[in-house]
């Protein structure tokens, strides 16, 4: 290194030095995706240098094993030359694993942050164009994260020889002159259509526009407060709800609160946001902030029973819909909607856990607990048989499990309810007409509707009767229905008190046999007729004759007396 002083036409004062660095090795050619041409990544000559306030950056290209790495590839050596004492203050080489990087271009700007452009690509990415910076205050050897700033869209194959394509013609760094806070770089990438230059401003700097909001309102919070550095100073800010311009230095962090100052156990303001992260870019950042309840969505299962699952509650949380197993405690927003389902899964044709549909959604509109009452209930199948006008009450349908349930008929004239048919668990059979049933599960009952004989019995005789092993009678001057099952024989036999004959049978048959039986399918009616015997007529025909006489004895001594009487005075 060769160091000059004085003012030309004076005498000039030069002072040669050798420096010491480490060895350079020429950088491999950098791969990239489709094809097996390979960018040249040139040699190890510098490739661009930088003087300010008293030190020297030279760039060039060299080979290394990033970390983490375990092939060789190219990357960028960086050396720092103090020009006052002539002394090599910062020599190291800057790789990426897994990627080829390749022809930096450096420059500072006006609070000494250095910028290194440079081009990049692997087997898996295109030729593309990153950045790296490095702060005065950073320890020797030491450069920060690479941030990209144009991706390839295409491998360069347009000027290549036989394994090699020629690239890096269009790499450089420079100030602003008016903005020195501000580098301009310009880096070369691969497209479809040939490389293409892109053009970038980098600045140690960042203008962030900042606000927050607040979805479904409440009470109470306080503005969030941003955390940011300038000039490696910690600031705070309070947040607007119309953008504010804050100036954050490039890289550094910011941060805000992931709820705001007034919320409480139960209910709050939070954000689902990122609340913190590194200064870049320029894209305006709304916080949005909900405010939001804790709730507590249970259920309960009124009934019991086993065999269904637990239901599952959607609610809204950041706005983002959100589904849990009930029993469950979450921040849901407030005013948002819940809902569970109206059935429990496990539920069939025959039994289930409902709840109504009033109970099962809403809205969260404070803390606490939403239950929903799940009813168990199995399905109760009530029908007839006999005619089809005949109805039950109540009829077929769901019913609550541990319910009581009292079956009534409405049969049309001439039929009754004989019996009543159950299947299932806790059913019912027997005769009782409106039978007292506690709902254990699905089950069925049949009525089963018997058909009416009437049995009319006349004056001077009786009717016995007798189906199966019933028998009975009915007196004279009287009747009785009798209901039995359809297609029952019933035998009536008529008995004849004394004086008295068997005159015959009317409605469903005639005839003077005085035993009939009949099949009973249909509401019937039979009535026995009975006469006075041929003895007992005659005897009643003398009695009428004697009295006749006697009336007319009676008659003629009235006359008679009536002629002898002496006239009135």
């Amino acid at each position: 290194m060769r160091a000059v002083s004085g003012v030309p036409p004076a005498p000039l004062s030069i002072v040669t030095r050798d420096l010491s660095i480490r060895p350079t090795v020429q950088p491999p050619g950098a791969s990239q995706p489709d094809t097996i041409l390979l960018l040249d990544a040139s040699d190890a000559r510098i490739q661009d240098a930088l003087w300010e306030a008293g030190h020297l950056w030279v760039a060039l290209g060299d080979a290394c094993i990033p970390t983490g790495d375990i092939l060789t590839r190219s990357c960028i050596r960086l050396i720092d030359v103090d020009t006052l004492s002539l002394t090599v203050v910062q020599d190291f080489d800057f790789g990426i694993d897994g990627k080829y990087v390749f022809y930096p271009a450096v420059r500072t700007d006006e609070d000494g942050r250095l910028t290194v452009v440079f081009g990049s690509s692997s087997s898996t990415d295109y030729p593309g164009a990153m950045i790296a910076t490095r702060a005065p205050s950073d320890p020797p050897g030491v450069i920060g994260s690479p941030v990209l700033i144009q991706s390839g869209t295409a491998s360069e194959t347009t000027a290549c020889s036989t394994t090699t394509c020629r690239y890096g013609d269009y790499f450089g760094a420079a100030r602003d002159p008016s903005d020195p806070g501000v580098v301009w770089v310009a880096a070369e990438y691969g497209r479809p259509a040939g490389w293409g230059t892109s053009v970038a401003a980098i600045s140690t700097t960042v203008h962030m526009r900042v606000s927050y909001s607040v979805n479904a309102g409440g009470a109470g919070y306080q503005p969030p407060n941003f955390s940011y550095f300038e000039r490696g100073i910690l600031k705070r800010v309070p947040l607007e709800t119309a953008p504010v311009t804050v100036a954050v230095d490039a890289g550094t962090p910011w941060s805000v609160p992931e709820v705001l100052e007034g919320s409480r156990a139960e209910e709050r303001w939070a954000t689902a946001q990122p609340i913190s992260g590194p200064a870049r870019g320029f894209e305006p950042i709304e916080f949005a902030y909900t405010h939001q309840y804790l709730a507590v969505f249970g259920y309960r299962v009124n009934g019991g029973g086993s065999g269904y699952s637990v239901p599952s509650v959607s609610y809204v949380r950041h706005g983002t819909p959100m589904s849990s197993p009930a029993n469950v405690t979450d921040w849901a927003d407030a005013s948002s909607a819940y809902a569970f389902p109206l059935t429990l899964d496990g539920s069939s044709e025959s039994e289930r856990w409902q709840t109504d549909s009033a109970g099962a959604s809403g809205a969260v509109v404070a803390s606490g607990t939403i239950e929903v009452a799940y009813d168990h209930q199995a399905f109760v199948r009530l029908d007839t048989q006999g005619p089809a006008v005949a109805s039950v009450t109540p009829g077929s349908g769901w019913y609550d499990v541990g319910s009581t349930l009292e079956p009534t008929l409405e049969a049309p004239a001439g039929w009754a309810v004989g019996e009543w048919v159950g299947t299932g668990p806790g059913a019912y059979s027997g005769p009782t007409a409106a039978p007292k049933i506690r709902v254990a599960g699905p089950f069925e009952e049949t009525a089963i509707l018997y058909p009416g004989l009437t049995i009319r019995a006349g004056v001077g005789g009786s009717v016995s009767y007798s189906y199966g092993d019933i028998t009975g009678s009915v007196a004279g001057g009287t009747s009785r229905t009798l209901y039995v099952r359809p297609g029952t024989n019933v035998s009536l036999t008529t008995s004849v008190s004394t004086g008295f004959a068997f005159a015959g049978w009317g409605g469903a048959t005639t005839g003077t046999r005085p035993k009939v039986t009949l099949s009973i399918e249909a509401p019937t009616e039979m009535t026995a007729s009975f006469t006075l015997s041929g003895l007992a007529v005659a005897g009643l025909s003398v009695g009428v004759a004697a009295a006749a006489f006697l009336v007319t004895i009676a008659i003629l001594l009235v006359r008679r007396r009536r002629r002898r009487a002496p006239p009135a005075p």
